[in-house]
């Protein structure tokens, strides 16, 4: 056997040995009451590594995330409306972008800003987690 087959060899057999000598002190621990240590995502993460899958895009996270980042805009509009700045900002983007303002803003209501951002947050939610949804799907590996 070559060396590089022998050094191998030891690698797993020390690998092996490891996990076994950590499994039966884990069930000695748990036997005796103490709580041990939950590897099924070390386990879920290493089981898709044969699909060429080294990472998941958190579902819940991109939702909450992406509703986050649609609703702070809206609360930014919103308090632009409250402080009577948002006509200027809207004259402004229209006339940078060459076209003459057709909107008038209307007055601040409380409910209705809370309204349009809770929406908005919902929209971002949604559109997150079917974004996050897909893109684990299409890079995932057959």
């Amino acid at each position: 056997m070559s060396e590089s087959w022998e050094t191998m060899a030891q690698i797993a057999a020390i690998g092996a040995g490891a996990t076994i000598v950590m499994d039966v002190w884990l069930q000695v621990l748990k036997r005796v009451g103490i709580p041990i240590q939950n590897f099924a995502m070390l386990g879920r993460w290493i089981g898709h590594w044969a699909d060429g899958q080294w990472h998941h895009t958190a579902i819940a996270s991109a939702g909450v995330a992406f509703g986050l980042f649609l609703a702070f805009f809206h609360a930014a509009w919103a308090g632009l409306v409250a402080a009577g700045q948002a006509q200027k900002f809207l004259d402004f983007i229209f006339w940078a972008h060459f076209i003459a303002p057709p909107y008038q803003i209307q007055p601040f209501e409380i409910t209705r800003a809370a309204i349009l951002i809770g929406i908005t947050f919902l929209v971002g939610l949604t559109l997150g987690v079917v974004g996050a949804l897909f893109w684990n799907m299409s890079t995932r590996r057959a």
